[in-house]
């Protein structure tokens, strides 16, 4: 019994932590990737026109 609960435990954090990233995962994509995508652009501007 001791073992199905600490399996049980482990799979209900691996399952948390899957859904906190899925929601971080969309809140980057929401917020941060044009960011993200624009500074890489400049950045390859810069590496580019130098």
């Amino acid at each position: 019994m001791k073992n199905f609960i600490e399996e049980t435990t482990i799979n209900n954090l691996i399952t948390q932590e899957i859904d906190a990233l899925k929601c971080l995962k969309l809140g980057l994509q929401k917020a941060v990737l044009p960011q993200v995508l624009d500074l890489m652009q400049k950045w390859l501007k810069m590496r580019l026109c130098s």
